[in-house]
């Protein structure tokens, strides 16, 4: 059976995809900061200490990773349930990442922060939602091509971006798609800084061209997803 990696578990997309995976006779390994269904929510375990520690102080500040119950969280069979597994740790971490990326036949990425206003108040803050998306997906990119290597063979790697990437257009001239341009006048702009005006969004961008020369001269195939919910 393959094993799959996926980073961020815990959300709508992660949800449906556990399940087709299990469905298929896959085993999947989640890495996330709280078990998929945790009471705890991501920006209160994540906001202060990435301004405050190190990495693993994130960890640290999850809940029990015992609390992690697949069958009911993803309404699965037991035999199905048997096939998922919880791992604590976050992207941050390049050791802990590094090593639960050994022996996977492919990794999803889809471990984030969504931050679309950078006026947003609430944690967590623009600075630790972009080194999240940003830094925290380089990470992984540099971990499979690191472990790869040893293994001789590298995983797969399907990377959640966004729509945002290029739905976000002044003009309506019909729907985003693949040949669309990035649309980074309306989602940055010089005149909000460094985060752009929709921080997720400018973080997307910043990963998808910096990410595909980065995956390029790592020899990492990655699939470049943008999802339009």
């Amino acid at each position: 059976m393959p094993l799959y990696l996926i980073t961020g578990a815990s959300g709508f997309l992660g949800y449906h995809l556990v399940r087709q995976l299990v469905e298929d006779g896959a085993d999947v390994k989640i890495l996330d900061l709280n078990p998929p269904g945790s009471s705890r929510t991501l920006a209160r375990s994540i906001a202060a200490p990435l301004l405050t520690a190190d990495p693993p102080a994130l960890s640290r500040a999850a809940d029990d990773p015992k609390a992690f119950r697949p069958a009911e969280h993803f309404h699965v069979e037991a035999d199905a349930a048997a096939r998922i597994s919880f791992v604590q740790g976050n992207i941050l971490e390049t050791d802990k990442l590094e090593a639960e990326c050994e022996g996977v036949d492919g990794v999803f990425h889809l471990a984030g922060i969504v931050k679309h206003s950078r006026d947003n108040p609430h944690p967590p803050t623009v600075e630790v939602a972009w080194k999240v998306n940003v830094e925290g997906t380089f990470n992984v990119f540099n971990a499979v091509a690191k472990v790869g290597e040893r293994q001789g063979k590298k995983a797969r790697i399907v990377y959640a971006s966004s729509s945002g990437c290029v739905a976000c257009q002044n003009s309506r001239t019909g729907p985003g798609g693949d040949e669309s341009p990035l649309c980074e006048d309306v989602v940055r702009g010089d005149q909000y800084g460094e985060y752009g005006k929709f921080p997720y969004y400018a973080a997307k961008i910043e990963v998808e061209q910096k990410g595909m020369p980065l995956a390029e001269e790592l020899g990492l195939e990655v699939v470049w997803m943008r999802p339009t919910m």
